[in-house]
């Protein structure tokens, strides 16, 4: 899953989600491939009760997901308590981060990144990523001028996967956070 722009404005809503990947076999794994969700920008909006960015409930043991490069940013205005960037429920066993290169932002929240289950892996992600407002153009979602500099220019390099941003644009060294290079 990449180079795609989630976005959710839910007033009144229980739940938004702007990413849900749950298994159903989280406790039986089989035959399992890795998955990737790379530079996406995901913005949630609105008074939901609860806001997720990204929601997994996933087997994380043999590193089977990876998070590389996205954006997420909630601004829910009503329960900031509830306001949850990346939330791993139920999670097994992982054995490296599986958050890389992402800004994850929950609007003043201290959920940017939240994990349940057993035998979570601390910290979940890695020091390249960051939790402040990556100031997005509010009618497009691309990064602007006033975007901190590490989501402009702190993405990863994923050539070996995809080579454009979302608009079709070669994506350059450094890369970008999020769906647009910028």
């Amino acid at each position: 899953v990449y180079n795609n722009i989630i976005a959710i404005s839910g007033n009144g809503a229980t739940n938004n989600y702007g990413i849900q990947i749950e298994d159903p076999t989280v406790n039986n794994p089989v035959d399992y491939r890795k998955f990737y969700i790379a530079n996406n920008t995901v913005v949630v909006k609105g008074t939901a009760t609860t806001s997720y960015g990204l929601y997994i409930k996933f087997y994380l043991e043999n590193n089977y997901i990876s998070i590389q490069n996205d954006i997420i940013s909630i601004t829910n205005t009503s329960e900031l308590d509830n306001a949850y960037g990346i939330y791993f429920n139920n999670t097994h066993d992982g054995t490296t981060l599986p958050v890389y290169n992402s800004c994850v932002y929950t609007n003043g929240s201290s959920n940017n990144i939240h994990a349940t289950g057993t035998n979570i892996i601390t910290p979940l992600a890695d020091t390249n990523s960051i939790t402040t407002n990556p100031n997005l153009d509010a009618a497009t979602y691309a990064l602007t001028a006033s975007s901190p500099v590490e989501a402009r220019q702190g993405g990863q390099d994923l050539s070996s996967a995809f080579t454009v941003d979302i608009t079709g644009a070669t994506r350059t060294a450094p890369w970008s956070m999020g769906a647009y290079e910028y």
